[in-house]
């Protein structure tokens, strides 16, 4: 049961299913029942990047700080990949020396999949910053790190990233490439939904209104038929639905 709950949890988490946060509350409990602290430490690891993604910030913050408290060495390290996740949702960054110590030792480890989170999510705190160019590098260089270890949801992430970068320079037609290179059909509905919201941003920005609420509609479809509930996706929706000219769509996605 101890090994069973985090694994569980884990799936749901890539899956999308909104029961992950209470199977990893349950795991937490076990590992800690058992007195397992670095398996309840990894939990909770999962735990705050998922209250994180549903908004809970504060309480994401909390369970990440208590990982990191409880692990050192490598685990440490790749939960400095999670802090940096976790604190971008709270609109807060982490130390850049913490980041950097953490990058030299999943290098020196060889932890090449764990070291090509970590720059996928310093990308995104580069971006935050408006260091666009740094972001770039690190994206690139994530993506190819995901390649090389055969992680291909590791490799539409980045380019997701890069796909933000390219929106945030105003470069639309790179940003339309790149998305046309991935390859969405195996994805999770999380990540294909995520996709389409990415092509809708950038229909709407050159103004493409009727392919940009196909986009939205598709989005709308992707969770319905999931049972999936992303409230940050879908208020980025809703805004490009009405900045789009589909007012009765915006009201739809609200009552999802």
């Amino acid at each position: 049961q101890a090994r069973a709950a985090p694994r569980l949890g884990f799936a749901q988490y890539e899956l999308g299913d909104p029961r992950v946060i209470p199977t990893l509350r349950a795991a937490i409990r076990i590992a800690e029942r058992h007195g397992l602290l670095e398996r309840a430490a990894k939990a909770r690891r999962l735990l705050a990047i998922n209250l994180a993604l549903a908004g809970s910030t504060s309480a994401a913050v909390r369970e990440i700080e208590a990982a990191c408290a409880t692990l050192d060495g490598l685990e440490l390290a790749r939960s400095e990949v999670a802090r940096i996740a976790v604190l971008h949702h709270a609109g807060r960054s982490a130390d850049p020396s913490t980041t950097e110590r953490a990058l030299r030792v999943l290098r020196r480890e060889r932890d090449t999949y764990w070291e090509a989170r970590l720059l996928n999510n310093r990308g995104m705190m580069l971006a935050d910053w408006g260091d666009v160019d740094a972001a770039e590098r690190d994206f690139v260089r994530s993506r190819d790190l995901y390649a090389a270890v055969g992680a291909t949801a590791g490799v539409v992430g980045a380019q997701c990233e890069r796909v933000r970068v390219a929106l945030a320079r105003g470069d639309i037609p790179r940003c339309l490439r790149i998305l046309d290179s991935i390859d969405g059909a195996a994805l999770p509905p999380r990540r294909r939904a995520e996709l389409v919201l990415l092509r809708a941003k950038a229909l709407v920005a050159v103004r493409l209104t009727r392919e940009a609420q196909d986009a939205l509609r598709l989005a709308q479809r992707i969770w319905e038929r999931a049972g999936y509930d992303d409230p940050e996706g879908r208020l980025e929706a809703i805004q490009l639905t009405l900045l789009s000219g589909d007012a009765a769509n915006a009201l739809a996605l609200l009552s999802l």
